[in-house]
């Protein structure tokens, strides 16, 4: 039984300007490529290293891009770092990586959108009691696709995903009792 690569050696040729020649060579150059081809490259994710997937690169000390969305837009995060409930300005990359400059991805055009932080933890009062916050808002954000509420209780202000059944002036509970089952 001949094998694939000696059964090209024997029945097939190529015509290159006039002369008939084996094309075994040629097949031989391209399975000893630099970047070896994996079969089961959609079986393995890429890991932190970068090295992965269909090609695997050698030498690569950066890690490979991450999904395309982040190459959209950057917010302009206060200098402080400090928590605000006011709308922050954005940095559009058209489709660049902030890093590099790189082109990653066609983006481009659109309206502008403006980013607001959120507050993901809702936590009750140190000594038990249930934490109460007045809604005064709900509305969209441009960068969240859930809208977001505005929240207060006496001095502090925080934006939170808002939940089906929120309408402003609701008052909203936090605690941390797990209540027991009946039954």
């Amino acid at each position: 039984m001949l094998t694939m690569l000696q059964s090209a050696r024997i029945f097939t040729t190529s015509l290159v300007i006039g002369k008939a020649r084996c094309i075994l060579p040629i097949l031989e150059e391209q399975t000893r490529s630099y970047f070896r081809w994996n079969p089961n490259h959609y079986k393995f994710p890429n890991p932190p290293g970068g090295h992965g997937g269909r090609h695997p690169r050698k030498g690569l000390t950066r890690q490979r891009p991450a999904p395309m969305r982040q190459y959209v837009y950057k917010p302009l995060l206060p200098e402080d770092g400090k928590y605000t409930v006011d709308p922050i300005p954005t940095h559009r990359l058209g489709g660049r990586d902030p890093e590099t400059g790189r082109k990653i991805v066609y983006r481009g055009g659109g309206l502008k959108r403006t980013y607001y932080m959120i507050d993901h933890v809702r936590k009750p009062n140190s000594d038990g009691t249930p934490y109460e916050e007045r809604v005064l808002k709900i509305f969209k954000s441009d960068c969240h696709t859930s809208f977001l509420a505005l929240v207060g209780n006496g001095l502090n202000l925080r934006n939170l995903y808002a939940t089906a059944n929120m309408t402003p002036g609701m008052i909203i509970r936090s605690h941390g009792d797990i209540p027991k089952i009946p039954g």
